[in-house]
């Protein structure tokens, strides 16, 4: 009897949450151990157990300010190496049987006289890419990234990343994917992906592709304390329909499903290996261990960057006037533009007037349309079209999802003269977690996403304090009004591809933990305690960055541009309202690639570009 009562005390003590109250206090001691101490906050579950008589005693939500200072412990930064997960996958090792099983099953399913396969290209957590290469008489052979998952070939994971692809259909700075057809592949199977259990609303079907005029502008989301109990059941019925259409679909053989993506091949490899590259080299502008990039090369680095965040909030099927070909307007009353334009009592009806007005905005969107390459250049729309933009957010933006692709000058509304005329363009790949974030959510919508992405590359909005002040009410209302914690959006990809450019430039990690930088002019105690306190009372609400060395004195990276390092120190502001928005990065970023720098002429940049980007070694530790 006591020792079973003994027993009941230790599980009582040493457990894991029994509800969202509980996960919240978890979810608190994590991101402080985070934020201190750079750990994941993904923990297993034996230090899930262990830590249990910590977290329970977090009491949420917390009183007073967070501190953003104090306590954050001194960062280890290290080199970055040239990603390796490309290796050779058929050793005989447990780690890769996931992935060696995989490669396996994906040569036998696709392989055959037209498709043929080159070489694996790299694995992670949620799938595995295939270099294969289609062979067809009288074509050139093209080649083919064949994505899939790593539990099998059942799987949600890739049927959602397809889905967020498909929605930067045709944006020159993204990934784009291969239909099946025009490779001679079988179609994966259609059906509805499980619908999330923190959200109750459903996405749209629309194609994206359909015009609509500022008469039809839907009306603004309302926030959940507005809304009234009819409206909060009739989104759970709707939800729980959508579950049972899943459940019913998953009642067939699913033995014969074969969920994969086809993607195009860039040849460059991702930025990743360009830095790793980098970190190889030995040249004469090598000081620290750090190779300087030109500042020109990195303007267009930054513009394409920025470009993918565009596309994000402006997908250009939706915006792009160069999207869908225009249909030709109908005729006035039967008689063609010739007649009209030749008699002047045709000229005065008022059909005809509507009819040659109709004609002239046809031949503006027809020339648009024809101008335009397969791929559109993201742009950013006319104000008075901007009220549909899409909150999607990436999650994942970090130099092993950006690719390199080729150096070609473009042409159209918005691009410069000298974009991609000596730089490869760069394009965002693997959405696989890309979400588009809805607004006035229940608290869980937003929580569950704190852990998405790469530890090192979170976001503030992910990972800050300002989450314990968040009462832990699963169906609560505090984060969808909220301004800091949850506040996914646009600012987050802005957050990621500074960050990125941070790498790039300094060629290390991201510091761990995050260290919060004191503003400039504000003068602090020389301990690790009272900072906070020396930063508000000198300048109440100041935005804070988290961007270190790039504006320090003593940094080493003076030869960067002034401008370029203060926007990305700017993009990595703490609040995600300091942040620049998109708009005005693409316009200074058009400028920014259009000037010149010492010793920097086309010919210097072209022997660097080959150099690093083309003539680089391109082996595993590369």
């Amino acid at each position: 009897m006591n020792l079973n009562m003994k027993m009941d005390e230790i599980m009582e003590k040493y457990r894991e949450p029994r509800n969202f109250e509980e996960e919240s206090q978890l979810a608190a001691l994590q991101f402080d151990v985070y934020r201190r101490k750079g750990d994941n906050p993904a923990w297993d579950t034996e230090k899930v157990y262990s830590t249990a008589p910590l977290w329970l005693n977090v009491r949420l939500p917390m009183a007073g300010p967070n501190a953003l200072f104090d306590n954050v412990e001194p960062a280890e930064v290290f080199w970055v190496k040239g990603a390796n997960n490309h290796a050779n996958l058929n050793r005989n090792s447990h780690l890769m049987y996931p992935a060696s099983e995989r490669l396996y099953s994906a040569r036998e399913y696709f392989e055959d006289e037209f498709f043929s396969f080159q070489k694996p290209l790299g694995y992670g957590g949620l799938g595995l890419a295939l270099h294969f290469r289609y062979m067809a008489q009288s074509r050139t052979p093209k080649d083919v990234v064949v994505k899939l998952s790593l539990s099998g070939w059942y799987s949600d994971s890739i049927l959602r990343e397809a889905k967020a692809t498909r929605k930067m259909f045709r944006a020159a700075h993204c990934i784009q994917m291969i239909h099946p057809q025009d490779v001679r592949r079988a179609e994966p199977d259609v059906r509805p992906i499980k619908p999330r259990p923190d959200d109750s609303s459903d996405e749209s079907n629309s194609s994206g592709d359909e015009s609509v005029s500022e008469q039809h502008r839907p009306l603004v989301r309302v926030p959940r304390r507005f809304q009234d109990t009819y409206t909060k059941k009739l989104k759970d019925y709707r939800y729980q329909k959508r579950v049972e259409r899943w459940k019913a679909r998953q009642n067939r053989d699913l033995s014969q499903v074969k969920d994969y993506m086809l993607l195009e091949y860039v040849e460059g490899g991702n930025l990743q290996r360009l830095i790793g590259r980098l970190r190889a080299k030995s040249r004469p502008e090598v000081t620290d261990g750090v190779v300087a990039l030109p500042n020109r090369v990195l303007w267009e680095i930054w513009l394409c960057l920025v470009r993918a965040c565009v596309a994000m909030k402006y997908p250009p099927r939706k915006f792009h006037p160069g999207r869908p070909k225009p249909p030709r307007p109908p005729m006035g009353v039967g008689v063609s533009e010739a007649e009209i334009m030749s008699s002047e009592t045709l000229r005065r009806d008022p059909a005809n007037i509507k009819y040659l007005l109709d004609m002239s905005m046809y031949r503006t969107a027809l020339s648009f349309y024809e101008s335009a390459p397969a791929d559109l250049i993201e742009g950013v729309p006319p104000e008075n079209k901007r009220w549909r933009a899409k909150n999607i957010v990436h999650f994942d933006i970090d130099p092993t999802n950006i690719f390199i692709a080729s150096s070609e000058p473009r042409r159209g509304t918005g691009v410069s003269a000298r974009e991609h005329l000596l730089v490869p363009r760069l394009k965002l790949a693997d959405f696989g977690i890309a979400t588009n974030i809805k607004t006035h959510k229940r608290n869980e919508y937003y929580y569950y996403q704190r852990w998405t992405g790469k530890s090192n590359f979170l976001a503030p909005e992910q990972f800050c304090a300002e989450w314990n002040n968040v009462q832990p009410v699963r169906d609560g209302i505090d984060v969808g009004e909220g301004f800091m914690a949850g506040n996914y959006g646009s600012a987050t990809n802005i957050w990621g591809i500074a960050l990125t450019m941070w790498v790039i430039i300094t060629q290390m990690n991201p510091p761990q933990p995050p260290q919060p930088q004191v503003p400039y002019g504000i003068d602090v105690p020389s301990t690790l305690y009272g900072v906070d306190d020396a930063v508000d009372k000198a300048a109440p609400g100041v935005a804070v960055s988290y961007c270190a060395l790039l504006l320090d004195e003593d940094g080493g990276f003076d030869r960067v541009d002034p401008e370029l390092r203060r926007v990305i120190y700017e993009c990595m502001y703490h609040r995600p309202t300091d942040r620049p928005r998109v708009e005005d990065l693409l316009e200074q970023a058009l400028r920014g690639v259009q000037k010149s720098f010492p010793g920097e002429d086309d010919d210097t940049i072209r022997a660097w570009v080959n150099e690093f980007f083309y003539d680089a070694p391109t082996g595993p530790d590369a």
